[in-house]
């Protein structure tokens, strides 16, 4: 999974299946994950929010 994948799909979440799909790329790969250059993304793309709470519930302040 390279980061940039992980970007389009979260700029794709428009369907209840997106999310799901995120959520378990996070899960799987929060170890190695950038999580710094997703947060900047996110924001850009106004999903900041969505990202903060799936990093909250994976225990991750999204510090990397």
């Amino acid at each position: 999974m390279t980061r940039n994948l992980l970007i389009e799909v979260i700029k794709r979440l428009n369907r209840e299946k997106d999310l799901e799909d995120v959520r378990e790329i996070l899960q799987a790969n929060k170890g190695k994950l950038n999580f710094a250059y997703l947060k900047s993304w996110a924001k850009k793309l106004e999903v900041d929010l969505f990202l903060k709470d799936e990093l909250a519930s994976l225990g991750r302040n999204g510090r990397r």
